[in-house]
Protein backbone atom coordinates (compact mmCIF):
# COMPACT_ATOMS: atom_id res chain seq x y z
CA UNK A 1 0.00 0.00 0.00
CA UNK A 2 1.58 3.19 -1.42
CA UNK A 3 0.43 5.62 1.79
CA UNK A 4 1.60 2.92 4.74
CA UNK A 5 5.19 3.62 3.55
CA UNK A 6 4.76 7.41 2.72
CA UNK A 7 2.89 8.00 6.28
CA UNK A 8 5.88 6.05 8.14
CA UNK A 9 8.76 7.84 6.47
CA UNK A 10 6.92 11.55 6.94
CA UNK A 11 6.59 10.33 10.74
CA UNK A 12 10.83 9.79 10.36
CA UNK A 13 11.03 13.27 8.61
CA UNK A 14 9.05 14.53 11.69
CA UNK A 15 11.59 13.56 14.07
CA UNK A 16 13.91 16.32 16.01
CA UNK A 17 17.42 15.83 14.05
CA UNK A 18 18.94 18.68 16.67
CA UNK A 19 17.89 16.88 20.00
CA UNK A 20 21.65 15.97 20.76
CA UNK A 21 22.70 19.65 20.60
CA UNK A 22 18.98 20.79 22.50
CA UNK A 23 19.90 18.34 25.24
CA UNK A 24 23.30 19.38 25.63
CA UNK A 25 22.52 23.05 25.57
CA UNK A 26 19.33 22.44 28.57
CA UNK A 27 22.03 20.00 30.38
CA UNK A 28 24.51 22.95 30.57
CA UNK A 29 21.33 25.36 31.79
CA UNK A 30 20.27 22.99 34.39
CA UNK A 31 23.82 22.83 35.86
CA UNK A 32 24.95 26.26 35.92
CA UNK A 33 21.36 26.58 37.89
CA UNK A 34 22.11 23.88 40.26
CA UNK A 35 25.29 24.74 41.12
CA UNK A 36 24.50 28.57 41.94
CA UNK A 37 21.11 27.81 43.71
CA UNK A 38 21.91 24.71 45.01
CA UNK A 39 25.44 23.63 45.02
CA UNK A 40 24.84 21.23 42.91
CA UNK A 41 26.72 20.12 39.87
CA UNK A 42 23.80 17.31 38.37
CA UNK A 43 22.86 18.40 34.54
CA UNK A 44 19.33 17.09 35.16
CA UNK A 45 18.15 17.39 38.83
CA UNK A 46 15.42 20.39 39.83
CA UNK A 47 14.42 20.67 36.29
CA UNK A 48 11.82 19.37 34.55
CA UNK A 49 11.15 19.56 30.51
CA UNK A 50 7.69 21.19 29.42
CA UNK A 51 5.83 22.03 26.06
CA UNK A 52 6.25 19.94 23.00
CA UNK A 53 9.35 18.59 24.32
CA UNK A 54 8.33 17.25 27.53
CA UNK A 55 5.16 16.07 26.06
CA UNK A 56 7.35 14.57 23.16
CA UNK A 57 4.90 15.55 20.35
CA UNK A 58 7.32 18.67 19.19
CA UNK A 59 8.88 18.05 15.45
CA UNK A 60 12.09 19.19 13.70
CA UNK A 61 12.62 22.44 13.54
CA UNK A 62 11.07 22.95 16.75
CA UNK A 63 11.70 26.58 17.79
CA UNK A 64 11.00 27.05 21.51
CA UNK A 65 12.64 24.82 24.11
CA UNK A 66 10.40 24.94 27.51
CA UNK A 67 12.04 24.11 30.89
CA UNK A 68 10.85 24.98 34.57
CA UNK A 69 13.63 25.16 36.76
CA UNK A 70 12.77 24.08 40.58
CA UNK A 71 14.18 26.87 42.77
CA UNK A 72 14.58 26.70 46.80
CA UNK A 73 11.87 27.52 48.86
CA UNK A 74 13.38 29.96 50.43
CA UNK A 75 14.29 32.38 47.70
CA UNK A 76 10.13 32.44 46.76
CA UNK A 77 10.38 34.03 50.52
CA UNK A 78 12.67 36.64 49.87
CA UNK A 79 11.16 37.83 46.85
CA UNK A 80 8.21 37.59 47.83
CA UNK A 81 8.72 40.01 50.61
CA UNK A 82 9.60 42.78 47.99
CA UNK A 83 7.33 45.67 47.85
CA UNK A 84 7.31 45.51 44.17
CA UNK A 85 8.31 43.97 41.56
CA UNK A 86 9.63 41.20 43.08
CA UNK A 87 8.81 38.35 39.99
CA UNK A 88 10.95 40.67 38.08
CA UNK A 89 14.13 41.00 40.19
CA UNK A 90 13.59 36.97 40.41
CA UNK A 91 13.88 36.38 36.53
CA UNK A 92 16.57 39.41 36.50
CA UNK A 93 18.93 37.14 39.38
CA UNK A 94 18.57 34.47 36.96
CA UNK A 95 19.47 35.95 34.41
CA UNK A 96 22.69 37.19 35.68
CA UNK A 97 23.75 33.72 36.74
CA UNK A 98 23.32 32.40 33.23
CA UNK A 99 25.19 35.27 31.94
CA UNK A 100 27.91 34.56 34.08
CA UNK A 101 28.14 30.96 32.50
CA UNK A 102 27.23 32.65 29.12
CA UNK A 103 28.45 36.27 28.76
CA UNK A 104 28.95 36.14 25.38
CA UNK A 105 25.26 34.99 25.06
CA UNK A 106 22.10 36.67 23.81
CA UNK A 107 19.43 36.52 27.43
CA UNK A 108 16.95 38.21 28.31
CA UNK A 109 14.32 38.17 30.94
CA UNK A 110 10.56 39.03 30.38
CA UNK A 111 7.51 38.42 31.56
CA UNK A 112 7.58 35.07 32.80
CA UNK A 113 10.53 33.46 31.47
CA UNK A 114 14.34 33.91 30.80
CA UNK A 115 15.01 33.31 27.38
CA UNK A 116 18.75 32.22 26.22
CA UNK A 117 18.72 32.36 22.43
CA UNK A 118 21.08 29.73 19.93
CA UNK A 119 21.19 30.04 16.64
CA UNK A 120 18.10 27.58 15.61
CA UNK A 121 16.29 27.43 18.93
CA UNK A 122 16.15 29.43 22.19
CA UNK A 123 15.43 27.87 25.37
CA UNK A 124 12.52 29.81 28.18
CA UNK A 125 13.29 28.73 31.28
CA UNK A 126 10.90 29.67 33.95
CA UNK A 127 11.74 29.61 36.92
CA UNK A 128 9.46 28.24 39.51
CA UNK A 129 8.67 26.50 43.29
CA UNK A 130 7.54 23.11 42.92
CA UNK A 131 4.44 22.67 45.54
CA UNK A 132 3.59 19.79 47.56
CA UNK A 133 0.70 18.58 44.88
CA UNK A 134 3.78 18.54 42.24
CA UNK A 135 2.27 22.10 40.34
CA UNK A 136 4.66 25.03 40.17
CA UNK A 137 4.72 28.08 41.27
CA UNK A 138 5.94 30.72 39.12
CA UNK A 139 6.61 34.58 38.52
CA UNK A 140 4.66 36.74 36.23
CA UNK A 141 6.21 40.30 35.78
CA UNK A 142 2.86 41.45 33.61
CA UNK A 143 0.71 44.07 35.35
CA UNK A 144 2.66 45.14 38.51
CA UNK A 145 3.57 41.24 39.03
CA UNK A 146 2.16 38.65 40.62
CA UNK A 147 2.79 34.51 41.71
CA UNK A 148 0.76 32.04 39.17
CA UNK A 149 0.19 28.18 39.27
CA UNK A 150 0.89 25.91 36.25
CA UNK A 151 0.85 21.51 35.86
CA UNK A 152 3.00 20.48 33.87
CA UNK A 153 3.76 17.26 34.84
CA UNK A 154 0.02 16.22 34.88
CA UNK A 155 -0.60 17.47 31.28
CA UNK A 156 2.47 15.36 30.19
CA UNK A 157 1.36 12.18 32.53
CA UNK A 158 -2.06 12.50 30.62
CA UNK A 159 -0.56 13.01 27.01
CA UNK A 160 1.25 9.94 28.22
CA UNK A 161 -1.36 7.87 29.77
CA UNK A 162 -3.94 8.28 26.31
CA UNK A 163 -1.01 7.88 23.60
CA UNK A 164 -0.28 4.18 25.52
CA UNK A 165 -3.87 3.80 25.79
CA UNK A 166 -3.96 4.52 21.91
CA UNK A 167 -1.01 2.32 20.66
CA UNK A 168 1.58 5.53 19.95
CA UNK A 169 -0.95 7.34 17.96
CA UNK A 170 -1.60 10.25 20.17
CA UNK A 171 1.56 11.79 19.68
CA UNK A 172 2.32 10.95 15.79
CA UNK A 173 -1.19 12.32 15.67
CA UNK A 174 0.43 15.58 17.47
CA UNK A 175 3.44 16.08 14.94
CA UNK A 176 0.88 15.35 12.09
CA UNK A 177 -1.18 18.46 13.01
CA UNK A 178 2.05 20.59 13.68
CA UNK A 179 3.31 19.83 10.04
CA UNK A 180 -0.18 20.82 8.93
CA UNK A 181 0.02 24.33 10.99
CA UNK A 182 3.50 25.29 9.73
CA UNK A 183 2.57 24.18 6.24
CA UNK A 184 -0.29 26.14 6.11
CA UNK A 185 0.13 28.80 8.53
CA UNK A 186 -2.59 28.03 10.95
CA UNK A 187 -2.00 30.23 14.20
CA UNK A 188 -2.11 27.39 16.66
CA UNK A 189 0.20 26.87 19.66
CA UNK A 190 1.52 23.39 20.71
CA UNK A 191 -0.96 23.02 23.80
CA UNK A 192 -4.04 23.47 21.72
CA UNK A 193 -3.10 21.56 18.85
CA UNK A 194 -2.01 18.63 21.68
CA UNK A 195 -5.43 19.14 23.80
CA UNK A 196 -7.75 18.90 20.53
CA UNK A 197 -6.09 15.98 19.37
CA UNK A 198 -6.37 14.25 22.49
CA UNK A 199 -10.04 14.90 22.79
CA UNK A 200 -10.06 13.64 18.98
CA UNK A 201 -8.66 10.38 19.88
CA UNK A 202 -10.77 10.05 23.62
CA UNK A 203 -13.92 9.65 21.41
CA UNK A 204 -12.22 8.05 18.07
CA UNK A 205 -11.56 4.51 19.55
CA UNK A 206 -11.16 3.60 16.15
CA UNK A 207 -8.12 5.30 15.33
CA UNK A 208 -6.47 3.67 18.18
CA UNK A 209 -3.59 0.77 17.47
CA UNK A 210 -4.11 1.30 13.57
CA UNK A 211 -1.34 1.29 11.07
CA UNK A 212 0.39 3.63 8.91
CA UNK A 213 -2.05 2.45 5.96
CA UNK A 214 -4.72 4.03 7.94
CA UNK A 215 -3.42 7.45 8.82
CA UNK A 216 -4.67 9.05 5.92
CA UNK A 217 -8.42 8.30 7.31
CA UNK A 218 -7.18 9.45 10.55
CA UNK A 219 -6.23 12.58 8.84
CA UNK A 220 -9.09 13.14 7.04
CA UNK A 221 -11.57 12.27 10.08
CA UNK A 222 -9.28 14.88 12.46
CA UNK A 223 -9.89 17.59 10.02
CA UNK A 224 -13.53 17.10 9.51
CA UNK A 225 -13.40 17.06 13.63
CA UNK A 226 -11.51 20.39 13.96
CA UNK A 227 -13.43 22.19 10.55
CA UNK A 228 -16.86 21.19 12.87
CA UNK A 229 -15.48 22.87 15.73
CA UNK A 230 -17.05 25.94 16.93
CA UNK A 231 -15.82 29.23 15.37
CA UNK A 232 -16.13 31.44 18.48
CA UNK A 233 -15.02 29.29 21.25
CA UNK A 234 -11.87 31.32 22.89
CA UNK A 235 -10.58 28.30 25.20
CA UNK A 236 -10.23 24.44 26.15
CA UNK A 237 -9.38 22.57 28.81
CA UNK A 238 -5.92 21.08 29.11
CA UNK A 239 -6.13 17.14 29.81
CA UNK A 240 -4.12 16.29 32.75
CA UNK A 241 -4.27 20.07 34.38
CA UNK A 242 -7.87 20.98 33.31
CA UNK A 243 -6.32 24.24 33.00
CA UNK A 244 -7.38 26.57 30.20
CA UNK A 245 -5.70 26.87 26.71
CA UNK A 246 -6.60 29.99 24.44
CA UNK A 247 -6.71 30.36 20.94
CA UNK A 248 -4.59 32.13 19.12
CA UNK A 249 -6.89 32.58 15.97
CA UNK A 250 -9.61 31.13 13.75
CA UNK A 251 -8.86 27.69 12.14
CA UNK A 252 -12.13 26.38 11.11
CA UNK A 253 -11.24 27.44 7.21
CA UNK A 254 -7.84 25.66 6.67
CA UNK A 255 -9.37 22.68 8.55
CA UNK A 256 -11.81 22.68 5.93
CA UNK A 257 -9.04 22.93 3.28
CA UNK A 258 -7.54 20.57 4.91
CA UNK A 259 -10.58 17.75 5.07
CA UNK A 260 -11.01 18.73 1.10
CA UNK A 261 -7.21 17.74 0.31
CA UNK A 262 -7.27 15.11 2.63
CA UNK A 263 -10.48 13.13 0.85
CA UNK A 264 -8.99 14.03 -2.83
CA UNK A 265 -6.02 12.24 -1.49
CA UNK A 266 -7.68 8.83 -0.16
CA UNK A 267 -10.31 9.56 -3.68
CA UNK A 268 -6.71 8.85 -5.63
CA UNK A 269 -5.00 6.41 -3.21
CA UNK A 270 -2.23 4.94 -5.02
CA UNK A 271 -1.69 6.60 -7.73
CA UNK A 272 1.10 9.94 -7.90
CA UNK A 273 -1.60 12.20 -7.70
CA UNK A 274 -2.43 11.40 -4.09
CA UNK A 275 1.07 12.57 -3.23
CA UNK A 276 0.49 16.41 -3.98
CA UNK A 277 -2.45 16.32 -2.16
CA UNK A 278 -0.62 14.90 0.66
CA UNK A 279 1.80 17.74 0.43
CA UNK A 280 -0.63 20.08 0.35
CA UNK A 281 -1.74 19.12 3.91
CA UNK A 282 1.77 18.73 5.89
CA UNK A 283 4.01 20.43 3.70
CA UNK A 284 7.68 19.64 2.52
CA UNK A 285 8.06 16.70 5.43
CA UNK A 286 5.49 14.42 3.66
CA UNK A 287 7.99 12.18 1.08
CA UNK A 288 8.53 13.22 -2.61
CA UNK A 289 7.95 10.51 -5.46
CA UNK A 290 11.65 8.53 -5.67
CA UNK A 291 13.16 10.07 -8.72
CA UNK A 292 13.70 6.80 -10.78
CA UNK A 293 17.68 6.44 -12.26
CA UNK A 294 16.63 6.64 -16.33
CA UNK A 295 13.90 9.60 -15.63
CA UNK A 296 15.57 12.75 -17.29
CA UNK A 297 14.06 16.17 -16.03
CA UNK A 298 13.72 18.83 -19.16
CA UNK A 299 13.50 21.74 -16.16
CA UNK A 300 15.92 22.74 -13.37
CA UNK A 301 14.81 22.46 -10.14
CA UNK A 302 15.06 25.97 -8.63
CA UNK A 303 12.60 25.62 -5.42
CA UNK A 304 13.95 26.48 -2.29
CA UNK A 305 12.16 25.90 1.15
CA UNK A 306 11.64 28.15 4.17
CA UNK A 307 12.22 25.38 6.51
CA UNK A 308 15.45 25.44 4.93
CA UNK A 309 15.98 29.46 5.94
CA UNK A 310 14.31 29.84 9.10
CA UNK A 311 12.90 27.45 11.73
CA UNK A 312 9.01 27.73 11.53
CA UNK A 313 6.20 28.53 14.52
CA UNK A 314 3.60 29.70 13.17
CA UNK A 315 1.57 31.79 16.25
CA UNK A 316 0.45 34.75 14.08
CA UNK A 317 -2.02 35.24 10.89
CA UNK A 318 -1.58 37.25 7.73
CA UNK A 319 -4.01 37.31 4.63
CA UNK A 320 -2.55 37.96 1.17
CA UNK A 321 -4.54 39.07 -1.43
CA UNK A 322 -4.17 40.02 -5.01
CA UNK A 323 -5.18 43.21 -6.89
CA UNK A 324 -5.71 42.29 -10.76
CA UNK A 325 -5.43 44.97 -13.63
CA UNK A 326 -4.81 45.09 -17.13
CA UNK A 327 -5.61 47.95 -19.76
CA UNK A 328 -9.21 48.31 -20.27
CA UNK A 329 -10.68 46.25 -17.51
CA UNK A 330 -11.82 47.88 -14.21
CA UNK A 331 -9.35 46.38 -11.54
CA UNK A 332 -10.58 43.58 -9.25
CA UNK A 333 -9.73 41.08 -6.54
CA UNK A 334 -8.16 37.62 -7.75
CA UNK A 335 -10.76 36.07 -5.53
CA UNK A 336 -13.56 37.39 -7.96
CA UNK A 337 -11.54 36.00 -11.00
CA UNK A 338 -11.92 31.77 -11.07
CA UNK A 339 -9.24 31.45 -14.16
CA UNK A 340 -7.16 34.52 -15.24
CA UNK A 341 -6.05 35.43 -19.17
CA UNK A 342 -2.33 35.96 -19.97
CA UNK A 343 -1.00 39.77 -19.35
CA UNK A 344 -2.93 40.37 -16.41
CA UNK A 345 -0.88 42.59 -13.63
CA UNK A 346 -1.10 40.91 -10.25
CA UNK A 347 -0.06 43.01 -6.83
CA UNK A 348 0.01 40.72 -4.29
CA UNK A 349 0.09 42.34 -1.17
CA UNK A 350 -0.77 41.86 2.93
CA UNK A 351 -4.56 42.39 3.42
CA UNK A 352 -4.29 42.16 7.06
CA UNK A 353 -2.54 40.48 9.93
CA UNK A 354 -2.31 40.33 13.38
CA UNK A 355 1.37 40.85 13.84
CA UNK A 356 2.65 42.36 17.05
CA UNK A 357 6.21 44.53 16.44
CA UNK A 358 8.90 44.78 13.71
CA UNK A 359 9.16 41.84 11.21
CA UNK A 360 10.14 41.07 7.60
CA UNK A 361 8.55 39.40 4.43
CA UNK A 362 9.75 36.89 2.29
CA UNK A 363 7.94 35.65 -0.81
CA UNK A 364 8.29 32.91 -2.97
CA UNK A 365 6.73 32.28 -6.54
CA UNK A 366 5.87 28.62 -7.96
CA UNK A 367 4.76 27.63 -11.67
CA UNK A 368 3.20 24.60 -11.42
CA UNK A 369 2.56 22.06 -14.94
CA UNK A 370 4.25 21.10 -18.31
CA UNK A 371 4.20 24.89 -19.58
CA UNK A 372 6.61 25.93 -16.87
CA UNK A 373 8.86 23.00 -17.41
CA UNK A 374 8.89 23.24 -20.65
CA UNK A 375 10.19 26.98 -20.69
CA UNK A 376 12.18 26.03 -17.45
CA UNK A 377 10.51 28.65 -15.09
CA UNK A 378 9.29 26.44 -12.93
CA UNK A 379 10.85 29.43 -10.08
CA UNK A 380 10.44 28.73 -6.38
CA UNK A 381 13.23 30.47 -4.88
CA UNK A 382 12.34 32.68 -1.87
CA UNK A 383 13.30 36.35 -1.58
CA UNK A 384 13.26 39.56 0.99
CA UNK A 385 10.52 41.71 0.62
CA UNK A 386 12.92 44.42 1.56
CA UNK A 387 10.00 46.62 3.14
CA UNK A 388 7.99 47.22 0.02
CA UNK A 389 5.09 45.25 1.45
CA UNK A 390 4.04 44.27 -2.02
CA UNK A 391 5.27 41.62 -5.10
CA UNK A 392 4.34 42.68 -8.34
CA UNK A 393 3.64 39.49 -10.99
CA UNK A 394 2.77 39.14 -14.36
CA UNK A 395 0.18 36.35 -15.86
CA UNK A 396 2.24 34.96 -18.17
CA UNK A 397 1.40 31.05 -19.12
CA UNK A 398 -1.29 28.99 -18.68
CA UNK A 399 -1.21 26.40 -15.45
CA UNK A 400 -1.30 26.46 -12.13
CA UNK A 401 1.04 29.09 -9.96
CA UNK A 402 1.30 29.95 -6.16
CA UNK A 403 2.59 32.78 -4.46
CA UNK A 404 3.17 32.31 -0.65
CA UNK A 405 4.51 35.19 1.90
CA UNK A 406 6.27 34.62 5.04
CA UNK A 407 6.40 36.64 7.94
CA UNK A 408 9.54 36.68 10.09
CA UNK A 409 10.57 37.67 14.07
CA UNK A 410 13.50 37.17 15.32
CA UNK A 411 14.66 34.88 12.59
CA UNK A 412 11.56 32.65 13.14
CA UNK A 413 8.84 32.03 10.81
CA UNK A 414 5.58 32.72 12.84
CA UNK A 415 3.31 33.54 9.82
CA UNK A 416 3.10 32.45 6.10
CA UNK A 417 -0.41 32.67 3.71
CA UNK A 418 -0.23 31.50 -0.15
CA UNK A 419 -2.43 32.42 -2.95
CA UNK A 420 -3.01 29.97 -5.81
CA UNK A 421 -3.76 31.82 -9.47
CA UNK A 422 -5.24 29.61 -12.11
CA UNK A 423 -4.10 30.95 -15.99
CA UNK A 424 -6.02 29.46 -18.71
CA UNK A 425 -5.37 30.81 -22.51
Amino acid sequence: MQSEKEFEKFLENLKIKNSDDINTSIEGVTKKCNHAFRELESETDNRLNVGSIGRETGINGTSDIDIIYDLPSEMYDRFNAYETKGQSALLQEVKVTLLEKYPNSDISADGQVVVFEHSDYKIELVPGFKLSDGSYRYPDTNDGGSWKITKPKEEIDEITKLDADSGGILKKLCQMVRSWKNRNGVPMGGLLIDTLCYNFLKEKKEFHSIGYGKFGNMSEAFFIYLAELNDEQEYWFVPGSNQKVYSSGKFNGKAKKAKKNCKSALDNEGLEQARKFWKRVFGRAFPVKVKIDNEKATFRDTEEFIEDEFPVNIRSEIRLDCKVTQDGFRPDFLSNIPFLKSRFDLEFVLAAHNLKGNYDLYWKVKNIGSEAEKRDLIRGQIFSDKGFRNRHETSDFNGEHYVECYAVQNNVVVARDMIEVNIAR
